[in-house]
């Protein structure tokens, strides 16, 4: 099976699909925990580390 994509090239376009695709992985994490039975405190602490992970790969502090 072949599968053609088409990414967009306009930079408005860009920064949108970037902005769905982010949009979507929040819902997935979020979907995640809480199907979890983790205490609140643990998932709390789960996200803090995911956000700390993403802001020292982009270089940015929270």
């Amino acid at each position: 099976m072949n599968v053609i994509m088409h990414y967009p090239t306009d930079l408005v376009d860009i920064e949108e699909l970037k902005n769905r695709v982010a949009s979507v992985h929040i819902e997935a994490v979020n979907n995640y925990l809480n199907c979890q039975n983790y205490p609140v405190e643990q998932k709390m602490e789960l996200i803090e580390s995911v956000r700390n992970i993403i802001d020292k790969r982009s270089g940015q502090i929270t």
